[in-house]
Formats: C-alpha cells, structure tokens, sequence
C-alpha cells in the first residue's frame, strides 16, 4: 500500500512501467472527468473509473481486495477515509469472483490503518491488500478516479 500526496505522484513512476504515462496524460488536462470507465489501454489492461456518491459508514463486511489489478484511489473532489489492511487471517464474506477481480472480507475497523483521503491524496493498493473506501459522512459528495492496473 502507498498513501501519499499527489505532488509526489511521479516518484512512483518506476512501479509501473509502460503505464505511468498513460495516467499522468489522463489527469493533466485538470477538469473533473464525468462519471464512467475511460479504457486507457486496450483489453482491459489500464481503465480509470470515475464515481460520484456519497460515502457511507463504516461496514465490518466490505473489506475488498483484487487479484489481478491494482488500484490507484485519486480523489478529485470531497473527502473519504479508505480503511487498509492486509487480508491474511481475514473472515471470508463474498468469495473471490475471478470474472469480476473481487472479494470481500469481515474486518473490525479499528484492526485497519485510517487514511484520510482528501483531493490532493491518493492511495495504492496492490493485489491481497483489503480496503474498504468511501467512509465517511453520508451528507457530502465525493468524486475519485480509481485506476486499475492489471498484472496477471
């Protein structure tokens, strides 16, 4: 997991070779892309979902985690926490889904490590890292782009 400042984006530039560039060129323009998948490289090997919601609170049993992708969480406006923890040891809730690149976990928030997200911040979680995003107030808005970087 990497959870830093979006002024030191380009540090990270060697973890993904071939790829970093694509996403660099796709956040430069500055605007707030409109909600949707925008497929970056061709057969689903780099796409960035942009969602708009409402964050929610904390749920025990939506602790998720990928297998072939990693996860690059941006956000783009308003402010969540994103509750990170490795999955070793974890109560299965919905069995891993290889079609759809997901499974999710049971986990006491307070057995995870906060990270306050806020635009500015972002945060990578690679494959075997459980993270339930979109935490926070239910009265607020937030928009993130969360890019997915196939490695299997």
């Amino acid at each position: 997991m990497i959870y830093d400042k979006l002024d030191n984006f380009e540090r990270y530039a060697g973890l993904f070779p071939g790829v970093w560039q694509e996403v660099k060129d796709f956040f430069s323009a500055g605007v707030i892309p409109e909600s949707g998948r925008y497929d970056l490289l061709p057969d689903g090997k780099l796409y960035v979902n942009v969602q708009k919601y409402a964050p929610h609170l904390y749920d025990e049993e939506k602790v998720e985690y990928h297998r072939d992708y990693i996860d690059i969480q941006l956000l783009l406006l308003g402010k969540e926490r994103i509750i990170y923890t490795p999955i070793d040891g974890l109560e299965e809730v919905i069995p891993y889904s290889a079609e759809k690149d997901y499974g999710m976990d049971r986990m006491a928030e307070e057995k995870g490590t906060s990270l306050d997200m806020k635009v500015g911040n972002f945060a990578v979680f690679f494959p075997g890292e459980g993270h339930e995003p979109c935490v926070g107030d239910p009265d607020t808005e937030v928009v993130k782009a969360v890019v997915k970087i196939r490695v299997n």
